[in-house]
């Protein structure tokens, strides 16, 4: 039974579906939200909500703060602003992160409210510096696989056409050698 999310910014609603799990930066600390949780209205942090559909992160999305309300069937998250992780700007992220370093320098520092504000804005903007780091991260690992993948498929097809096989439409001729059966369904003939 998974719970209905829904993301919504001050523009539109962003998303709305069912996921198994959905894991908020709540001010308190990460929040991992399941069907029947405990109704509860929290504050968001700057940070990365994960969704998950079994045990498999299926989207994070970054937010810069905003409240989540959660209900037993529910989560509305009500965002000041939320990107797609992978499109989050690590220059963007920067930019924020000294403008908040400027605004905190300059406030008043007995206007705890101001001080408040100030350090939300730099916990937001080094949140979504870590979020494009993690993007960056994934997206290079996920390259490397792909290489890594291109490269053994490469050598055995190398050790496959140093036996005498060749795939499917290749011109090639080889000396004769053996071949695991399935790699007879992939295509591999002598």
């Amino acid at each position: 039974m998974p719970v209905d999310l829904e993301i919504v910014s001050p523009e539109r609603l962003l998303l709305s579906r069912p996921v198994d799990m959905v894991v908020i930066p709540a001010a308190e600390g990460e929040l991992g939200v399941l069907p029947q949780h405990s109704p509860m209205i929290v504050l968001l942090r700057g940070g990365t909500i994960r969704l998950y559909q079994g045990a498999q992160v299926t989207d994070r999305l970054f937010v810069s703060g905003g409240f989540a309300e959660i209900t037993p069937a529910r989560v509305t998250v009500l965002a000041d602003e939320a990107i797609p992780v992978a499109n989050v700007s690590r220059a963007e992220g920067e930019k924020r992160l000294a403008a908040a370093q400027a605004d905190y320098d300059h406030a008043d520092k007995t206007d705890i409210a101001a001080l408040d504000a100030a350090m939300d804005r730099l916990q937001s903007a080094r949140a979504m510096i870590e979020a494009a780091q993690a993007a960056a991260v994934a997206k290079a690992c996920a390259v490397l696989i792909l290489a890594a993948r291109s490269r053994i498929f490469v050598a055995v097809q190398d050790f496959l056409c140093d036996r005498g096989f060749v795939r499917t439409g290749c011109s090639a001729r080889c000396s004769a050698g053996t071949v695991p059966a399935d790699i007879w369904a992939r295509g591999w003939r002598r």
